[in-house]
């Protein structure tokens, strides 16, 4: 048995599906840095700007 315990300093964060889809709602229009985590794989960072209406796409792939 494993169990990982990820400490954030934001209330926005996600797990994707068994099928690796994932979606976040209410963030505030802004640029903001989205980082992806993964057990055994290095973390990505990566830039994403969320507009005032409407859906962001960002497709992270490990």
């Amino acid at each position: 048995m494993k169990g990982y315990v990820l400490v954030l300093d934001t209330p926005f964060f996600t797990i994707p599906s068994s099928g690796g889809q994932y979606s976040l709602a209410g963030i505030p229009a802004g640029t903001y840095t989205v980082i992806a985590w993964h057990p055994k794989l290095p973390e990505q960072r990566m830039q994403v700007t969320v507009p005032d209406s409407g859906d962001t796409v960002l497709d992270i792939q490990f």
